[in-house]
């Protein structure tokens, strides 16, 4: 993958106006009704360091793994086996934090959530989310996905 194939449109992120960020994280504040941003550039950036190809790279292959567990989700959900949720849940939500997904992060957490106290018809709408928030993303940062 070339590092032409990610744009640079908006930052990669969603805006958050200031105001409405909660003040520690940068997050948009509880009760604000705002996502958190699509994908934290300067995350990647902090660890990487201005390395376009590397970025690109690390990009493409947590895309390619969230895409497997998502699969994997899907199948999860639909069987209602809520420790299946739970485990590949937690692993996108680690993923998604490692590259600064942060709207990503928080669905799969809320979904882990959602898992581990077995609100299987809940967690199958926040699957849905999650997967909305993984297109989303892909649509910002990786063309053709």
């Amino acid at each position: 993958m070339q590092y032409d194939s990610i744009k640079e449109e908006g930052a990669m992120a969603e805006a958050v106006p200031p105001g409405e960020r909660d003040g520690v994280s940068g997050h948009p504040a509880v009760g604000s009704g705002l996502r958190p941003a699509t994908l934290d550039r300067t995350k990647l950036t902090e660890m990487f360091g201005d390395e376009p190809p590397i970025i690109a790279r690390l990009l493409q292959v947590f895309v390619d793994e969230t895409r497997a567990d998502l699969a994997g989700l899907a199948a999860a959900c639909g069987a209602r086996d809520a420790g299946r949720i739970v485990s590949l849940a937690h692993r996108v939500k680690g993923a998604a934090g490692s590259v600064g997904a942060e709207a990503l992060r928080s669905e799969a957490e809320q979904l882990e959530f959602l898992g581990r106290r077995g609100e299987l018809t809940a967690a199958g709408e926040s699957f849905d989310r999650l997967k909305a928030d993984f297109e989303a993303l892909c649509t910002c940062v990786i063309g053709n996905t």
